[in-house]
């Protein structure tokens, strides 16, 4: 593979994640939390304590499915990122022997990534982890505790997300980790998501460009 082909893919790689994209995708979930919302609001207007609060509860799970699809959007760009970085970081290392190992696969979510509150998780792991506890947790049919003596994707899911501010029983998990991750109300824009991944994605590009730079590679274009 030749150097020029190299840029490219650093260059395909920055276009590979587009934050506006992202805040586009995530309207749709967000409006679904907005929708609910208003329905109990509405009915409290008109004084209808009862109906609304059946609403509000059934807005708050709801919200929580619709805030497990904005995670899933979040997991696929993340997936789509880290896959794209592996290919390029394994063309770079069968050209320059001397170009580093930045690591592959899901091992990449820690690289350039911002740390969770004092976590040893980055928040792409959170992001990612809430995704997977959304998709998965009707099959968690052990304790948490139980999970943890583990060396399963499970066990890495709970302690991710326990590390979040989830508890086992808890029924609104999401919007909690989503908070702890910057949500202030549902109703806002969803960059608690799109964010931290541009942030990181931006710093995945940088570092293969300062490592193409280091082991010789210069881009003429």
């Amino acid at each position: 593979m030749s150097s020029d082909s190299l840029t490219f893919r650093v260059r395909l790689l920055a276009f590979t994640f587009d934050v506006s994209s992202m805040h586009d995708l995530l309207q749709a979930p967000r409006h679904g939390c907005v929708s609910a919302l208003a329905r109990a609001k509405d009915a409290a207007s008109r004084g209808e304590k009862e109906w609304a609060q059946a609403l509000h509860e059934e807005a708050g799970e709801r919200c929580e499915g619709f805030l497990g699809l904005g995670f899933v959007i979040g997991q696929f760009a993340i997936n789509d990122i880290c896959q794209n970085t592996s290919r390029l970081v394994e063309a770079a290392r069968t050209q320059f022997k001397s170009f580093p190992d930045v690591g592959g696969g899901k091992a990449l979510m820690t690289v350039g990534a911002a740390p969770f509150d004092g976590s040893p998780y980055s928040t792409i792991q959170i992001i990612n982890a809430a995704a997977n506890y959304w998709k998965h947790k009707a099959e968690f049919l052990k304790t948490w505790k139980q999970y943890e003596q583990e060396k399963t994707q499970a066990a890495r899911t709970i302690l991710q997300v326990k590390s979040a501010g989830a508890e086992e029983y808890a029924t609104h998990n999401l919007d909690t980790i989503a908070q702890s991750l910057g949500m202030k109300s549902v109703q806002d824009a969803w960059a608690f998501i799109a964010e931290p991944i541009a942030t990181w994605h931006g710093a995945l590009v940088s570092r293969l460009d300062r490592e193409l730079a280091a082991v010789g590679h210069h881009d003429d274009s």
